[in-house]
């Protein structure tokens, strides 16, 4: 996990405020907590809520299309499975964060039926953008870390990336690998 941790800290184009992890204080113990605190002064832990499920509701959607879409369900539990894991991420992280609109649930509005049941529900999204162009319309960005990957942004050819089957998965072949023995 602290390996994890160690790579994605120079990926962030903002600073680390806060540590929400979704899940009980076993997933954060006390040597996260001093790698966090050694690497980043001031930092804050935060807990979601018991029985709160949308509480990380942008961080579930982006598991569902990037993790879910490409892995389904299955355990990882090898090396090699991670391995082949975070070479598939170090192949999609441009496109999917440079290129791959994303839609944001604005407004859910439920209908009522002719007997005050709900008779259906009426979702509203905002206009799809990539992460990358949500992010820059924030102060959160680092104007410099901002230029940095606009940079890359401009270099980077989106059609390098291969086709997407109608299931979502890439067409390359790494997939199969994860759930090798």
């Amino acid at each position: 996990m602290e390996d994890a941790f160690l790579c994605i800290l120079p990926r962030l184009p903002f600073p680390v405020l806060q540590m929400h992890p979704d899940n009980s204080s076993e997933f954060l113990n006390y040597h996260m907590l001093r790698l966090w605190e050694k690497r980043i002064q001031g930092v804050r832990l935060s807990r979601s809520r018991p029985y709160h499920k949308n509480d990380n509701r942008f961080v579930e959607q982006r598991n569902s299309t990037l993790v879910r879409a490409y892995l389904g369900y299955e355990r990882l539990d090898t090396v090699a499975q991670t391995l082949a894991l975070n070479h598939l991420y170090d192949r999609t992280w441009l496109y999917d964060n440079f290129f791959q609109p994303v839609m944001r649930l604005e407004e859910k509005i439920v209908i009522p039926g002719d007997d005050g049941q709900p008779a259906r529900v009426k979702y509203r999204y905002d206009r799809a953008r990539p992460p990358f162009d949500r992010l820059c319309e924030t102060d959160a960005i680092i104007q410099e870390h901002r230029e940095q990957l606009e940079a890359l942004r401009d270099q980077t050819n989106p059609r390098q990336f291969g086709k997407r089957s109608t299931t979502g998965s890439t067409t390359s072949s790494l997939c199969p690998m994860l759930f090798l023995e």
